[in-house]
């Protein structure tokens, strides 16, 4: 097994990110406008333009920004990014932009909302934003397929070079290589992660470990909340799995919530990055596994999350954070207790018996819940299994794990163009109520 292809697909799945991928993105090519175009003044600015996708918009559209204020959204998120892509160190404009907006940003930002037009191509299939900016020059940006996979960018028609930074390699020919593996293929990638791999695995529980203690402030949050039921001995204070649930339902309450605070994702996503780093981590730590042994079935969650994302798609009618980090979650709860792919198998089978299909309605402040249900549910699916468990096969269920995903991406690709027109009709005849009132 090369080890080539697990460094490529945790260099490229598994990086730090500031908030909602969605608004981090829009505010990465809304920067990598403003630099081009050398726009320093809201004067300047005659006409924004964005054009997303369905998902993308459904995703951005009522996330709290981080460093903005309790401001929403990818309109203030574009708008931030413009005004302060010219101070920016070009190595500066990765998913970690909004650690850098300052109150003369937002201001600014707040200046320029009035000529931006939102447009969402439907026809569009998969992640796409595109930015205009009309100013003393025309900046036409464009990022395609991943969050900073930046394709074009052109200054009055003329193509430019593509600013360098800290961005993953645009190949991601190793989800096809990924998207063919059987479970005990990805079984075996895992094991084969050496020192460095082990180190920048640990880097991302602790990263994620300083974004649950800030959530935990919120009074009003999901995992607050269960705090106080594990204190009031409502429920049962020693369970490995609800440890695990109030800690990622704590970190999701303070990222959607607008925290300024970076945390490690998985598959492109911070919440899935709880899922799939802190389930197993923390289960690993309360049965007294081998961190050796942690470190891989954390590895084996990230790869399990990248096929999910192969077949059921990037901005899915599911939800990532539920259903693909779930299914890695529980396959490395499964790995921490054995080497039988087996039981590994039962586990991720029963996880989608259990939540296979629960649709995503965008990133907003309940994510929590179903990140919270996610570790949970995913944290019992490998017990299960670990005690003889065999999922049935019935529906979309499968012989195999590899097969019960595939079944369930047949159906996420027959279902997001209704789904997704659904909820943005929903989404957007709430915001036209808030406006009447």
């Amino acid at each position: 097994m090369s080890t080539t292809l697990i460094k490529r697909l945790l260099a490229a799945e598994v990086r730090p990110a500031m908030g909602c991928t969605e608004a981090a993105a829009a505010a990465l090519a809304g920067a990598i406008a403003g630099q081009t175009g050398t726009v320093t003044d809201p004067a300047q600015v005659k006409h924004i333009r964005l054009r997303v996708d369905a998902g993308t918009f459904k995703n951005g559209n009522s996330v709290l920004v981080p460093n903005c204020g309790g401001e929403r959204g990818l309109t203030i998120a574009v708008c931030v990014g413009i005004m302060m892509g010219v101070k920016l160190d070009p190595a500066d404009v990765d998913l970690q932009i909004l650690l850098n907006v300052r109150s003369e940003d937002l201001e600014r930002a707040k200046a320029v909302l009035s000529r931006l037009e939102v447009v969402i191509v439907k026809e569009w299939n998969g992640f796409r934003i595109e930015v205009e900016v009309e100013a003393d020059h025309t900046v036409f940006v464009t990022l395609d397929e991943y969050h900073e996979n930046v394709i074009s960018v052109t200054l009055d028609g003329t193509p430019q070079a593509v600013p360098e930074a800290d961005r993953p390699d645009s190949d991601h020919s190793y989800r096809d290589e990924v998207g063919r593996m059987t479970l005990a293929d990805m079984v075996a990638l895992a094991k084969t992660i050496d020192h460095d791999d082990r180190e920048f695995i640990r880097s991302g529980l602790a990263m994620n470990r300083l974004c649950w203690e800030s959530g935990m402030k919120r009074s009003t949050g999901v995992g607050n909340h269960l705090r106080w039921l594990m204190n009031s001995n409502v429920f049962e204070q020693g369970d490995p799995g609800l440890g695990a649930e109030m800690r990622v339902a704590a970190a999701a309450d303070g990222r959607m919530g607008g925290s300024p605070q970076r945390a490690m994702s998985s598959g492109g996503s911070g919440n899935q990055g709880f899922v799939a780093i802190v389930v197993p981590a923390h289960i690993g730590v309360c049965w007294g596994i081998d961190p050796l042994r942690i470190d891989e079935a954390v590895t084996l969650s990230h790869i399990l999350n990248v096929y999910c994302h192969v077949h059921i798609g990037e901005l899915s009618s599911m939800c990532g954070c539920a259903v693909a980090a779930g299914i890695g979650a529980a396959a490395g709860v499964a790995y921490l207790q054995t080497d039988d792919v087996a039981v590994v198998d039962a586990a991720v089978r029963t996880l989608i018996g259990m939540i296979g299909g629960v649709v995503c309605d965008g990133a907003h402040e309940g994510c929590a819940l179903k990140v919270a249900a996610s570790a949970q549910l995913s944290s019992q699916a490998a017990l299960l299994a670990i005690d003889g468990y065999m999922p049935s096969t019935n529906g979309i269920g499968a012989m195999t794990a590899t097969e019960a995903i595939r079944n369930m991406g047949e159906v996420a690709h027959a279902s997001v163009a209704v789904i997704d027109a659904t909820v943005l009709q929903i989404v957007q005849r709430r915001g036209a109520e808030r406006r009447c009132c």
